[in-house]
């Protein structure tokens, strides 16, 4: 018979300051329910599952096609404005397991742009930049107006750069063409909509 491997993997976060989060811990090797799953805050700051304050906790169930079971942690948006550390904590009485840690760590982003003054006949460029980003975790910017929904695209109206990630900091660039430009009023004012998109 296959001898199932007990294991417990992380799954990190990277989320937008100001923002709700989803992180997990993925628990293998598992042949019935866990007995028990709990959450804890940064710092030794104590135990979710029992005083939850706005975190949401589902240990999840046990899917043994996979022998696997998935517990998934949300944290509210006022809770994710710096970088943090949670702990899972399982047990399975299947492997002797009373009390397994993991760190699962949530890594906190920001998302600026500056406002300029513009000429409406020649060509603009915008400039979203992401900072506190892990240097291997390059984000996809969405750009759109504000006038539509439908996410911008490299065409005669427009230019997107996605940018790499250094030192942690990843700027993407809308270039707004001149034909696109000359259809702005003298005057007027325009806003464009960016968000990101983490893998």
């Amino acid at each position: 018979a296959d001898v199932l491997t007990f294991g417990v993997t992380p799954k990190n976060a990277e989320v937008l300051s100001g923002t709700s989060a989803t992180i997990s811990c993925v628990v293998t090797g598992l042949t019935e329910q866990l007995q028990s799953v709990k959450w804890e805050r940064p710092n030794g700051g104590g135990d979710i599952t029992s005083d939850t304050a706005g975190f949401i906790f589902d240990n999840g169930a046990s899917s043994f096609g996979s022998n696997s079971q998935t517990t998934v942690l949300t944290i509210p948006a006022n809770k994710s404005n710096v970088d943090a550390t949670y702990k899972c904590v399982v047990q399975s009485n299947e492997h002797a397991k009373t009390a397994d840690e993991t760190n699962v760590q949530a890594k906190v982003f920001t998302m600026t742009s500056t406002p300029k003054s513009v000429a409406n006949q020649v060509e603009q460029t915008l400039t979203c930049t992401i900072s506190g980003l892990d240097d291997s975790e390059e984000v996809t910017v969405t750009w759109k107006e504000t006038s539509g929904g439908t996410p911008l695209v490299d065409d005669t109206n427009y230019g997107i750069e996605q940018g790499s990630v250094s030192s942690g900091t990843q700027n993407s660039v809308l270039t707004i063409k001149a034909d696109k430009m000359k259809t702005y009023n003298t005057g007027s004012s325009f806003t464009y909509k960016y968000s990101a998109l983490i893998p």
